[in-house]
């Protein structure tokens, strides 16, 4: 995930914790979550991918960001 990717993860994941994230990228957060909770290589005591080494929980708000195995 590049540089700008992993602010805009990050920024969202602040923006979600205190209620000012959109609907559209809450939306898209959550069904890609659900994606990688059903993925054997999603670790849910880390909320991280063995794949590709990234805290999920972020990765999936940042609207570039992509799943190394093209699941979403």
């Amino acid at each position: 995930m590049s540089l700008k990717g992993i602010v805009q993860g990050a920024t969202n994941r602040v923006a979600s914790k205190v209620g000012a994230l959109n609907s559209k990228t809450s939306e898209l957060g959550e069904a890609r979550l659900g994606i990688c909770q059903s993925c054997p290589l999603f670790k849910a005591s880390s909320s991280k991918c063995e794949e590709c080494g990234c805290f999920m929980k972020t990765k999936v708000l940042a609207r570039s960001s992509r799943c190394p195995l093209n699941k979403w």
